[in-house]
C-alpha cells in the first residue's frame, strides 16, 4: 500500500549542555574531580589547658588555638558543544494529482494522499540548538578557628605562723584564626547554533505544491553557565580565659593573744584575645552566551512540462483567501427571515501568496450550523484562471443557499424572534483546504414585529381603559397588502374582560383581524376598549394575550396584564371617618397576598380603605412631583387611624411625606409644642434604613438656636477646636432638652465652628449651633416589620403554613410577626375591647411559639397592654397615658370580663405582669425624682387594678395565684417567660440613649438618672437598636 504521507527530516542535531561543577564531602570517594565545588577547611583544633602551679606557684598558660583551614575552589563549568549544521534537501515531486505523486532525490518515494490533505508532504532542514555553558562550582566554606586553652590554676599558698599567699593563674591561650572561603568556578561558554539547511523542491504540476510544508530555520544559541559562588569565611576561635588564682595557705597556731592571718589570693590570669575571620571567598565570572546559526533558503520551482524552461520561481507557495461576500435575499425586502431562499455573489478572492496559483481552485459555501443554519445548495466554482502573487479576482458566479425554517412558537414563547446565521467561506485545491477562511454571522428575524403593548397597569371597578397593539415594519418594502406579505393578529381576552364596541369579537372572546399595509419602517396600531367584569376580584391579574401572523404562520406571541384594582372611598367629612385602616398598596400585591392582610383586617374587626400606589401614582404627590392628588388621603381624618403600607422596594417609605406622617400620629397642628399623640399608628412592612428616615422626619421641622452662652469655654493650657463644640453641643441637648422631655427625639443642627475671644482671660465662643426636636415621641406607634429581603414582595404567601386558610399560626412566621406588630400598633382602646370582646376567628385563633408552647390571641393584647405599660414607666411624660384608660376600661367592663370564656388567663396574666414590672422598679437610684414620679404613678395605678383584676377570681384562685407568682418571678428567666419579645419589628425613633434607658429597667440594674443621661448618648446616631423591653407570653 502506498503512502500518505511523507517526512524528510535532514535537521541538524543539538549540542551537548556542559557539566556544571559540583560539590564533594572529604568522606566521599569522588568523581570527575574537574567540575567539583570546593571542599570547606577544617576547623582549627582547640588549645590545651594550662596545667595547675604547685604550692604557691603560678598556673601554667593556655595553649593558642590553632587556624581554619582555607575552602578549595570550586571548579569550572565545561563549554557546551555547538548544533550540527543541517543537511541540504533537493528533491523533484511529479504527478498528475496528489492521488498518485512521485518523489525523487533527497528522498524517493511514491504516495497516495488522501483527499483534504494538508501538509501532508514535510521537509525540515532545522540548524541544530547550541548546548548551554555548565555552571560554575561553588567555593568551600573555610574553616573555623580553634578555641584558645584555658590557663592553669595558681597553687595555693603554703600554711605557716603567717599563711603565705597563693600562685597566680596562668594566661588563657589566644584563639584560631577562621580560614578563608573558596573561590566560585567560572560558568562555561554556550555553543553555537547550527547553520539551517538549503531546500529546493521542483516540479512540472505546481498545484502539488499545496501539500508541502517546509522548515529551515537556524539553530538557537547556548547560553551561558552561571557563575560559582565564593564560600563562606571561617569564625574566628574565642580566647581562652585565665586560670583562677590559688588560694592563701592557713595560719599556725599562735602564743595567747598573738594575731594570726591567712595568706593572700593570687590573681586570676588573663584571658586569651579572639582569632580574626577569614575572607569570603570570590564568585567566578559567568560563561558567554554562543551565536545563533544562519537561517536556511528554500525554493520552489515550478518548469514547464513541454520546454522544461522555468515557469516560476519562489520563497513561498501561492495562498488563495477570500477577502469578502455578499448575501441577497432572493426576494429582497432587507430582512433575512427563516425559510427564506438566499444566494451569495460578489466573492472576492486574492493570491497572497509568493507564486502563481495555478487553474483549479474550488470556492464553495457549505451548509452551516449555529442558531440558525444556512442550508448549501451545493453548488461551487472552479478558478479557470491563474492569480499572480497579490492579484484580486471576482467570482462572476451565485452561490444560492436556503436560511433554515423554524417551527410556529410555543404559546408560552414570548416577543420578537432573533437568531444568528454564519456562512463560512472554503476554497481548496486538489480537495486541499486552504488555512484561511472567511466567516460572517448575519442576523435573522421577521420583517414584521408586534413592537409593543399598551395597556393600564390596572383599572378600577366599571373603570375602561384602552389596550393598543403597535406593529412594526422594519423591512423595506410594504407588507400586509397581498399574498406574499400578507399579515394578520389575533387577540385573546381572559373571560373577565369586557371589549366594548367591537363587532368581531368571537365566541372565545377575542379578535383576529387583517392587517392592513405598513409601509417600510412605518407602523400599524390597533386599540380595544376593555372592562374589567364582576367575574374578576380585587387584586386579581386578568391576561391577555396577543399573536402576529406572516403568510399564515404565527411568528410571533405576546401577553400583558391588567391588576383589579379597589378605588379609594373619599372621605366627605374627616371628623367623621368610618374607617379603622389606611392600606397602601402597589403592584406587587395581588389576590392572594391581599387576602392574607385582609385575613387580619377583618380577623380583628377593623374596617379599610385602600390606597393603590400603582394606580394613584406615589402615596403623598403625584409621581414625580409636589403637587396633591385631584383627591387624596392626605387631610382625610386618618390622623389616631392605623396606615399600613407594604413597601415594594426597599426605601419606599418615601411615597410618604414627611410632614404627613408626622400629621397622622400628632394632628394637622404638629408644629406647635403642646400636640399630644393621636393614638394613630404607622406601619411600614419591609426594611428601612434607620439613619436616612430619621433625617426624613426631621426634614420639616423647624431648628432652634442654642443660646451663645452655652457655647463658651474658658481656654487657658489649650487651645479650642471643633470637639470643643460638639461636645457644648452635646452637653446641652443632654441638660436643658432631654432632662425636660426624655422621650422625644433631638439632633443637632447647621453646627458651625468659629472660635471668638474678645480678650485675654475672657471666655472663647466656639461658634453658632442649633438643634431640631421631633414632635414626636419614642412611645408613638411608628414600627417597621423587617424583611430578608428588604421589600415586602410575596411577604405574607412565602410561608410554609397556609396562611388563608389555616387559623394556627407559627409566632415568628411572617403572618405571625404582622399579627403582633398590628396588634401593638392598635389604639389602646381597641385592644382592650378585643380583649373582653373577642371576634369570632380571634376565639379561634391560636399560635405556636417559640417553645413550641400553643397560646390563644389572649397573649398578643397582654404583650401589647405589657408594651403599654413599660413606655409609661420608662418615660415621665407618658405618665398616665395607658394606665388610666385600662384601670378605667376594666372597672366600667368588670362584668364582659367576668363572662369572658378567658377570664382567669387575662387576670394571672395581668396580675404577672404588673408585680414582674413592679419588682423590676426596685432599681439603683429609685430616691431620684425623675425615677420616683414613675414608681409612684404605677404603684398609685397598680393597687385598684389588683383589687379589679383579684374580683374576677375566687379566693383559693387568688391565693394560689399569688403564691406561683411569687416563685415565677423569683426564678425567672427571659426564655421561660417572656418567649415574645419586639425584635420582629424596628422602632426607627429609639436611639442609643433610650435603647440604654429602656435595658436597665429590663436588666434591673437601673442607674441613677444623671448617669442614665451620659450614659452612651449619641443625639445625632441613627443607629439600628432594637426594643428594650422583652414581654411576657402567658
Amino acid at each position: 500500500m502506498l503512502k500518505s504521507s511523507l517526512v524528510v527530516d535532514e535537521s541538524g542535531k543539538p549540542g551537548v549542555d556542559g557539566h556544571s561543577g559540583r560539590r564533594f564531602v572529604l568522606l566521599i570517594v569522588y568523581i570527575d574531580v574537574w567540575h567539583a565545588s570546593g571542599t570547606d577547611g577544617s576547623s582549627g583544633s582547640s588549645g590545651s589547658s594550662g596545667r595547675s602551679g604547685g604550692n604557691g606557684q603560678r598556673g601554667a598558660n593556655g595553649m593558642n588555638g590553632g587556624n581554619g583551614g582555607k575552602g578549595t575552589n570550586g571548579s569550572h563549568g565545561t563549554n557546551g558543544t555547538s548544533g550540527q549544521h543541517a543537511k541540504n534537501i533537493k528533491v523533484t515531486i511529479e504527478g498528475l494529482d496528489h492521488k498518485s505523486i512521485v518523489v525523487k532525490g533527497s528522498a524517493n518515494e511514491t504516495l497516495c494522499l488522501d483527499d483534504g490533505s494538508v501538509r501532508a508532504l514535510v521537509f525540515l532542514a532545522n540548524g541544530g540548538d547550541g548546548g548551554h555553558g555548565g555552571n560554575g562550582g561553588r567555593g568551600g566554606d573555610g574553616g573555623n578557628g580553634g578555641h584558645g586553652g584555658t590557663g592553669g590554676h595558681g597553687g595555693r599558698g603554703h600554711n605557716g605562723p603567717r599563711g603565705c599567699s597563693g600562685g597566680h593563674g596562668g594566661d588563657g591561650g589566644d584563639g584560631g584564626n577562621g580560614g578563608d572561603g573558596g573561590d566560585g568556578g567560572n560558568g562555561a561558554n554556550g555553543g553555537n547554533g547550527g547553520n539551517g539547511g538549503s531546500i529546493i523542491i521542483e516540479t512540472h504540476n505546481p498545484s502539488l505544491l499545496k501539500f508541502i510544508h517546509t522548515e529551515y530555520r537556524s539553530g538557537k544559541k547556548g547560553k551561558g553557565g552561571h557563575e560559582g559562588s565564593g564560600g563562606y569565611n571561617g569564625s574566628s576561635g574565642s580566647g581562652g580565659s585565665g586560670g583562677s588564682p590559688g588560694s592563701g595557705g592557713s595560719p599556725g597556731p599562735g602564743a595567747s593573744g598573738q594575731s594570726l592571718h591567712c595568706g593572700h589570693s593570687g590573681t586570676h590570669g588573663r584571658g586569651g584575645q579572639s582569632g580574626s575571620s577569614g575572607n569570603l571567598g570570590r564568585c567566578g565570572v559567568e560563561g558567554q552566551d554562543g551565536q545563533d546559526g544562519n537561517e536556511g533558503t528554500i525554493q520552489f520551482t515550478v518548469f514547464d512540462p513541454v520546454t522544461n524552461q522555468v515557469l516560476d520561481q519562489g520563497s513561498s507557495v501561492f495562498d488563495l483567501v477570500v477577502n469578502s461576500f455578499q448575501l441577497t435575499a432572493v426576494e429582497d425586502d432587507g430582512v433575512f427571515e427563516p425559510g427564506e431562499a438566499v444566494f451569495i455573489s460578489n466573492v472576492k478572492v486574492t493570491n497572497q501568496g509568493g507564486m502563481i496559483l495555478p487553474i483549479g481552485s474550488v470556492i464553495s459555501f457549505p451548509t452551516s450550523l449555529g442558531q440558525q443554519s444556512f442550508v448549501s445548495s451545493g453548488a461551487f466554482y472552479i478558478l479557470q484562471q491563474a492569480l499572480h502573487p497579490g492579484e484580486t479576482f471576482i467570482i462572476p458566479f451565485q452561490f444560492f443557499g436556503t436560511i433554515s425554517d423554524t417551527p410556529e412558537p410555543q404559546p408560552s414563547l414570548l416577543g420578537h424572534y432573533k437568531s444568528i446565521m454564519p456562512i463560512q467561506s472554503l476554497a481548496t485545491l486538489l480537495t486541499s483546504p486552504f488555512e484561511t477562511f472567511l466567516k460572517n454571522d448575519y442576523t435573522i428575524q421577521y420583517p414584521v414585529q408586534l413592537e409593543s403593548i399598551i395597556a393600564p397597569p390596572q383599572l378600577g371597578r366599571t373603570e375602561r381603559g384602552i389596550i393598543t397593539l403597535n406593529f412594526r415594519n422594519i423591512s423595506q418594502i410594504n407588507y400586509g397588502c397581498n399574498d406574499k406579505t400578507h399579515l394578520k393578529f389575533s387577540l385573546v381576552f381572559d373571560p373577565r374582560f369586557i371589549v366594548h364596541n367591537e363587532p368581531n369579537l368571537n365566541g372565545v372572546n377575542g379578535v383576529e383581524e387583517d392587517i392592513p399595509m405598513i409601509p417600510p419602517g412605518m407602523t400599524f396600531s390597533r386599540s380595544f376598549q376593555v372592562e374589567i367584569n364582576d367575574l374578576a376580584q380585587f387584586f386579581e391579574i386578568v391576561p391577555f394575550k396577543a399573536s402576529l401572523f406572516l403568510r399564515g404562520k404565527k411568528i410571533e406571541n405576546a401577553e400583558s396584564i391588567i391588576r383589579l384594582t379597589p378605588n379609594f372611598t373619599p372621605i366627605a367629612n374627616p371628623s367623621l371617618n368610618p374607617f379603622d385602616v389606611l392600606f397602601f398598596t402597589d403592584r406587587h400585591i395581588q389576590r392572594p397576598e391581599f387576602l392574607c392582610y385582609v385575613k387580619i383586617f377583618e380577623g380583628l374587626g377593623l374596617s379599610i380603605n385602600i390606597w393603590d400606589i400603582e394606580r394613584y401614582g406615589s402615596a403623598s404627590f403625584i409621581r414625580g412631583t409636589t403637587n396633591r392628588h385631584p383627591i387624596s388621603w392626605v387631610n382625610g381624618g386618618f390622623e389616631g387611624k392605623m396606615i399600613i403600607l407594604p413597601m415594594l422596594n426597599q426605601g419606599d417609605d418615601q411615597h410618604l411625606g414627611a410632614s404627613d406622617i408626622l400629621q397622622l400620629l400628632r394632628g394637622p397642628n404638629w408644629r406647635d409644642d403642646h400636640t399630644h399623640a393621636t393614638n394613630g399608628s404607622l406601619l411600614f412592612v419591609g426594611s428601612v434604613d434607620e439613619a436616612k428616615f430619621k433625617s426624613r422626619l426631621f426634614s420639616p421641622v423647624m431648628e432652634k438656636e442654642i443660646p451663645e452662652s452655652e457655647l463658651k469655654e474658658m481656654f487657658l493650657l489649650n487651645s479650642p477646636n471643633d470637639g470643643h463644640l460638639a461636645k457644648r453641643v452635646n452637653d446641652y441637648i443632654q441638660k436643658n432638652c432631654l432632662k425636660k422631655a426624655q422621650s422625644r427625639i433631638f439632633v443637632s443642627h447647621n453646627v458651625k465652628y468659629n472660635p471668638q475671644k474678645s480678650g485675654a482671660l475672657s471666655k472663647t465662643t466656639l461658634g453658632t449651633a442649633f438643634y431640631k426636636e421631633l414632635p414626636l415621641t419614642v412611645s408613638d406607634n411608628l414600627f417597621f416589620v423587617p424583611s430578608m429581603s428588604g421589600n415586602s414582595q410575596n411577604f405574607l404567601i412565602i410561608d410554609a403554613q397556609d396562611n388563608l386558610n389555616s387559623n394556627q399560626f407559627i409566632v415568628n412566621s411572617n403572618f405571625g410577626r404582622l399579627f403582633y406588630s398590628v396588634m401593638i400598633s392598635l389604639p389602646l382602646e381597641k385592644k382592650l375591647k378585643l380583649l373582653r370582646q373577642p371576634t369570632e376567628w380571634l376565639k379561634n385563633l391560636t399560635f405556636v411559639d417559640e417553645t413550641g408552647k400553643i397560646v390563644s390571641y389572649v397573649s398578643s393584647i397582654i404583650l401589647s397592654l405589657n408594651y403599654c405599660m413599660f413606655m409609661e414607666i420608662i418615660y415621665k411624660e407618658e405618665i398616665g397615658r395607658y394606665t388610666n384608660i385600662i384601670l378605667k376600661d376594666f372597672e366600667s367592663n368588670i362584668s364582659e370580663y367576668k363572662n369572658n370564656p378567658h377570664c382567669q388567663v387575662i387576670a394571672e396574666s395581668l396580675y404577672f405582669v404588673i408585680t414582674k414590672l413592679r419588682k423590676d422598679l426596685k432599681w439603683k437610684g429609685m430616691l431620684l425624682s425623675k425615677i420616683k414620679d414613675n414608681k409612684q404613678s404605677f404603684s398609685k395605678f397598680c393597687k385598684p387594678f389588683q383589687k379589679t383584676l383579684f374580683s374576677l377570681l375566687d379566693p383559693a384562685q387568688i391565693d394560689l395565684l399569688k403564691k406561683e407568682t411569687k416563685e415565677k418571678i423569683k426564678n425567672i428567666t427571659t426564655k421561660q417567660s417572656f418567649a415574645v419579645n419586639l425584635n420582629f419589628i424596628q422602632r426607627p425613633l429609639i436611639d442609643d440613649y433610650h435603647h440604654t434607658l429602656e435595658n436597665q429597667l429590663t436588666k434591673n440594674v437601673f442607674d441613677s438618672a444623671s448617669k442614665a443621661l451620659s450614659k452612651n448618648f449619641k443625639f445625632a446616631s441613627e443607629e439600628v437598636t432594637k426594643a428594650g423591653a422583652e414581654f411576657l407570653n402567658y
